[in-house]
Formats: structure tokens, sequence, C-alpha cells
């Protein structure tokens, strides 16, 4: 996305998704459908990641193992650089009221298929 708020030519999404085999399946539905894709299992270097690359999507599992997605979503939201990103959240529980208030622009409900998000995304991708 260029600082403008506008997508590039060929999307960027960060997948940052705790189970390597989702994140795989994910991953490469989306790269079939010419997203470039960077997949990232959470963490401390996720937020410079984030500010470095300034992906379109970011599609966050709010259960990480190895973080919370819910931070991840405030700390993207609440920077001026980052705020712009769309962010699809993958979620087992019911705290769908809490995702919205945080900012979330889809969310999603685990386990899904890849043509649920490739679906979301398309949808994103025409609200620009």
């Amino acid at each position: 996305m260029t600082e403008g708020g506008t997508f590039a030519e060929t999307p960027y999404v960060f997948i940052v998704e705790s189970d390597p085999d989702v994140m795989y399946r994910l991953s490469e539905a989306l790269k079939g459908r010419d997203f470039r894709v960077m997949g990232l299992m959470g963490g401390e270097d996720l937020e410079k990641s984030v500010i470095r690359e300034l992906p379109d999507f970011i599609v966050v599992d709010i259960q990480l193992t190895a973080g919370d997605g819910h931070q991840i979503l405030n700390q993207i939201r609440s920077d001026e650089k980052t705020k712009h990103i769309r962010i699809i959240a993958l979620t087992t529980e019911e705290d769908e009221d809490r995702l919205w208030a945080e900012g979330a622009d889809v969310i999603l409900k685990k386990p899904l298929s890849p043509k649920l998000l490739l679906d979301a995304l398309d949808d994103l991708l025409k609200k620009k």
C-alpha cells in the first residue's frame, strides 16, 4: 500500500498465524491468485516488519501461541504509519464485538477455507 492509502498493483499480504499448516495453505492460495505474501509467526519482529514493508493487508490469528493478536491489532491501529492497513482477524472465540472495537476490517471464524479468505480480500479490494 502506498503512503496515500492506495493499493499496489500486486496486493501485499502479511499472514500472522501460529499454525504452520494453516499458514502454508492460506499462503499458497493467495500466491495462486497473484498476491505477494509474507508469513509471520508473530512476536517482536512483527511491528518492525509491518512498518518497514507496509503491506496492504494483515491477516492475523487472534489466538497466537507466540503473542497476542489483540495487542497486534491495537498496535497497528494506534500507529500513524500503519493505521490505514486493512486487517482480517481470524478467531475461534466469540470476541467479535471486541475485534470490531479494536479496528478489524473483517472477522473470519476458524477453521476457514482459503476461498473464504480470498473472498474477503476481493471484497476489501473492491472497496478501495
